[in-house]
Formats: C-alpha cells, sequence, structure tokens
C-alpha cells in the first residue's frame, strides 16, 4: 500500500519564450512547474504578481485543467513595463481567485509558496528577462541657424528619447513655408541606431521662409516604413508643439530667402520723345528688389533705334548696383530714327560675363515687360 503525505509544490518557475527582450504588446509567458501532477479546478484566475513598475500580474485562465506537471501563465507588455532582470514581485506573488483550486490527485491543496526572487528555482535566477515597454518620443527638433537660398540644404535634426532605427519608408517631415506652403524634407540618417534622424530638404528658387517650421504635429509621415527601437517599439510620432519650446520654428532660427528678383518696368529719364543727336536718356530697369551688378562683364539692353535696327546700350559702371534700379545710358547716334523707343524682345536685357543678383546670391529673371503690358518702356516713356 503506498501512500502520498506530500502536497505538491513549485520547484522552478521559467519564462517559456526565453529571456526576450519582450517589447510594448508582446506577451511574455511564466511556467510554473510542480513536484507532481495536479488538477486544477474553478473558473477564476491564478495570478503570479510581477516585479515591474506598475506590479502586473502574469495570469493563468484556462480554467479547469487536470494531471498536469505546469501552468503557463501570460502578461501582455503595456506601456511603462521595464526591467532588465524580471522576477516576481515576492515568494507569495502567486494567488488564486476565489473558488480555484489547485491539487493532487488525493486532494492535498498546492502550496503556493514560491522560492524568493533570485533564488534557485525562481523566475529570475539564472534567467536576464529583459521588459522594454517604453514607446520612443521626440524630445526636440532643430537645425542649424543661418539664412539659405535656392540649392542650399537645410539638415533638420529630430531627436528622440532613446535610440531608434529606420526600416523602409522613407520617412518625411513636411516643413512649412511663409504662406502657408509645404514642402517635404526626406530622412537621411540617423548614424545607424543613434537617437536622432537627420532630415534634408534642398531649397527651390521662390521659397520664402521669415522662421522656417514644420506644418503641424503630425508632420513626420512613415510612409508605410517603421521607426522603432532597440527593443522593437514602434515611436510616437507626434512632434512637439509647433509654437512650443521644443518645435523647430522655436529652437533654430533657420530663414529661406529664395525668392527671385524680377523686373517691375523699365522706363527713360528723360522721356525719350524729343531726343536729338548726341542726346542721353538713362534707361532705368527697376527690380523687385535691390540687386547687385558683378563679374567681369558689363550687361547690356538692346534697343530698337531705326526699323529692325537695335543699338546695345551698356549698364553704367556703379549705376544703381545695390538698389533695386539699374541704370543703363543711351547716347543718341547719327541714324538713330524712332516715335517711341522700346527693346528689341522680352530677352533684350543681357548678363555678357555678368551676374545681377539679390543680397542673398539669387539670380535675378531677367525677362522685360511685353510690349504694351504696364512697365514696358513704350508704355512707361
Amino acid at each position: 500500500v503506498s501512500t502520498d503525505a506530500q502536497a505538491p509544490s513549485i520547484y522552478n518557475v521559467y519564462p517559456k519564450d526565453g529571456e526576450g527582450p519582450y517589447a510594448l504588446g508582446d506577451t511574455f509567458t511564466a511556467v510554473l512547474n510542480f513536484t507532481e501532477q495536479i488538477t486544477v479546478a474553478g473558473s477564476g484566475n491564478i495570478s503570479l504578481e510581477l516585479a515591474l513598475p506598475d506590479a502586473s500580474d502574469a495570469v493563468y485562465s484556462g480554467g479547469a485543467v487536470a494531471d498536469t506537471k505546469e501552468l503557463e501563465l501570460e502578461y501582455t507588455i503595456k506601456e511603462g513595463d521595464t526591467a532588465t532582470d524580471l522576477d516576481y514581485q515576492s515568494a507569495s506573488a502567486l494567488t488564486l481567485a476565489a473558488g480555484v483550486t489547485i491539487k493532487d490527485a488525493v486532494n492535498h491543496d498546492a502550496v503556493l509558496t514560491l522560492a524568493a526572487p533570485g533564488s534557485p528555482g525562481s523566475l529570475g535566477q539564472g534567467n536576464m528577462i529583459v521588459v522594454d515597454g517604453t514607446t520612443p518620443t521626440i524630445q526636440e527638433v532643430t537645425g542649424t541657424d543661418g539664412t539659405y537660398t535656392t540649392g542650399n540644404i537645410i539638415t533638420v535634426n529630430v531627436k528622440f528619447s532613446e535610440r531608434v532605427h529606420v526600416e523602409g519608408g522613407p520617412p518625411t517631415l513636411e516643413l512649412e513655408l511663409d504662406g502657408g506652403a509645404t514642402v517635404q524634407a526626406t530622412y537621411q540618417s540617423n548614424s545607424d541606431g543613434d537617437d536622432t534622424l537627420q532630415f534634408d530638404y534642398t531649397v527651390q528658387a521662390g521659397d520664402v521662409a521669415e522662421r522656417l517650421n514644420y506644418s503641424s504635429t503630425t508632420a513626420l509621415q512613415l510612409n508605410t516604413g517603421t521607426i522603432r527601437d532597440d527593443r522593437g517599439n514602434d515611436i510616437n510620432p507626434v512632434l512637439p508643439d509647433p509654437n512650443g519650446a521644443d518645435s523647430l520654428g522655436t529652437r533654430s532660427n533657420i530663414v529661406i530667402d529664395a525668392s527671385v528678383p524680377g523686373i517691375v518696368q523699365v522706363y527713360s529719364d528723360p522721356l525719350t520723345d524729343n531726343l536729338g543727336l548726341g542726346d542721353n536718356a538713362t534707361i532705368r530697369v527697376e527690380f523687385t528688389e535691390a540687386v547687385t551688378v558683378s563679374g567681369s562683364g558689363i550687361p547690356y539692353i538692346n534697343l530698337t533705334t531705326n526699323g529692325t535696327h537695335s543699338t546695345s546700350v551698356d549698364y553704367d559702371t556703379g549705376g544703381g548696383s545695390g538698389t533695386n534700379t539699374l541704370n543703363f545710358t543711351y547716347t543718341v547716334a547719327a541714324g538713330d530714327q524712332t516715335a517711341h523707343l522700346n527693346y528689341s524682345s522680352t530677352t533684350a536685357l543681357a548678363l555678357n560675363g555678368s551676374t545681377i543678383r539679390d543680397t542673398d546670391s539669387n539670380n535675378a529673371v531677367l525677362t522685360l515687360p511685353a510690349s504694351g503690358d504696364t512697365g514696358n518702356l513704350g508704355v512707361t516713356s
């Protein structure tokens, strides 16, 4: 005759799926090993309190089960869960809901006392179980102060709360120009797992921003890619408030001036209706902003002085450079005759080896007002 006077007990607790790491949303399973076969009765939970910041429970909720020496208790990693060597909370961390029993074949109640945390047989002993349930967040967005013009590259850095990795995409960052127009800065690099992502934008002609910023808190777009931390947690892509202390517009003073100077009007001083042989008239070309003439050549403008005959009129060296109006002196020559002096075409202004640029080095558009248009020399003079 054999007797069983020994109650079943738990001699080992281990992680079913290894040490991890376990990221946000992952299922962690703790396995209880009993000294003999047991039967679970009742419909409530069996809970194991884990040593996490919020003291959360791994739970067995499988209901009645007979003749097993193992029970699996599951826990889903939630926001804020962190551990570098996870264990249960204490030797009394295992509890039964009301009405639940664990017994052996001869009706002995199982001993629920566990090995002390960190001791042989405990969850943490011999296992370095890593839990990271922290979502990476964006801390600040910065760039290099300065004034940028056509062709310049603006680099914007998005700093996260921890190291991140980019896959697929690539992600983009929507920047807002003056007037509400938006452009896309494209992801370039993050130094193979740094906490900062670099986005570049190449300034296009016509771009203007008094102080560059991103368009909204949702301006960072993943474009079917992913940005995750070392443990596989997806980032929270929400950017700091564009008006807040950690936004691009507050942290950095980035000015874009790629507005291209254009010609407003061309007129003569004095008027050209009573000029005689040898008389001079200053042809003034007015731009939308101040421009500077430089280079080895001298720009000129072709005037129609007799039928289809044209005369090249040179820029007066120093004549208006640094202002919004450039001066060209025309001297009436023998044979010149026209009722209304005008230039030969809308492309009559030529650089001739020179440059005409604004203070931010944007090249001027040299197209002249067309015949009959307001600003055309034949209309103004």
